[in-house]
């Protein structure tokens, strides 16, 4: 299962209630753990925790929640965390690249940096 192509592999009502999550903007944190290892935070009644492991062609390597969901292997918690890391961009052309959730400034390419400074004469 691929960032690529995960909703081809999910139940569609945990697929849709997972999307709304990530559209609802639900997801608080993202921390890069170690290279292509996230831990990304969901609010909710409780907020709960999602483990994604990548390879650098953004296959899911593993994914784990800390939620009680046990009706399948993945839960709205994890497919919202797919679609955060996918619409971040974090797997594109071999090059980790992060953006900024909820005010938590994430790293970034160097090139992606370079082009957001302005030019000083």
């Amino acid at each position: 299962m691929n960032l690529n192509n995960f909703e081809e592999y999910i139940d569609e009502i945990i697929l849709d209630r997972g999307y709304d999550y990530f559209e609802e903007e639900r997801i608080i944190g993202v921390i890069e753990e170690s290279e292509h290892e996230y831990l990304l935070t969901i609010a909710e009644a409780e907020n709960y925790r999602v483990f994604v492991k990548l390879n650098k062609q953004g296959e899911i390597i593993e994914s784990d929640c800390d939620c009680p969901y046990d009706f399948g292997p993945i839960c709205k918690h994890q497919v919202a965390a797919f679609y955060q890391l996918s619409d971040t961009n974090i797997v594109e052309d071999g090059q980790r690249q992060k953006s900024m959730v909820d005010g938590q400034v994430q790293q970034s390419s160097l090139s992606g940096t370079l082009d957001r400074l302005t030019r000083e004469v």
